[in-house]
């Protein structure tokens, strides 16, 4: 019993408490927030990338940030949509060191929904819509 105990309390240093939030309404190319929280003892910085899992892809987004802002607003690159995304906390020194995994999340098709509006020579408005990008590949 008490070399469990032991092995348990040998251990609890080395767990991380960073917990990355898995984020919501990522399109490819848009602007993205990820989210974190963090314990006393947690690293004061680290490497943020995006992985996906199905296509065993990663994508860098950010070195060092700082572990007590909390949050980090990006651009996101432009990445095949679909589910399978994660984003990982790794030590900036060592890429093999894994400090948290958000849970998984999906990333949508880019959104281009605007209006343009131009004057010609003869004082008419002339107004040029885009519609949003196809969703699927059944446009």
């Amino acid at each position: 019993m008490f070399t469990k105990l032991s092995a348990v309390a040998l251990a609890l240093p080395l767990v991380s408490a960073l917990t990355l939030n898995a984020p919501t309404g990522l399109t490819t190319g848009g602007q993205g927030t990820i989210t974190w929280t963090t314990a006393s003892g947690d690293p004061a910085t680290f490497t943020l990338e995006m992985v996906n899992t199905l296509f065993h892809d990663t994508f860098a987004i950010a070195n060092n940030l700082q572990s007590n802002a909390g949050s980090y607003t990006f651009e996101m690159p432009q990445v095949p949509v679909g589910d399978g995304y994660t984003f990982e906390a790794i030590n900036p020194s060592d890429i093999n060191d894994i400090y948290a995994t958000s849970g998984d999340f999906s990333v949508g098709a880019a959104t281009t929904a605007s209006t343009t509006q131009a004057s010609t020579a003869s004082g008419a408005t002339l107004v040029i819509a885009y519609r949003p990008l196809c969703a699927s590949l059944m446009c």
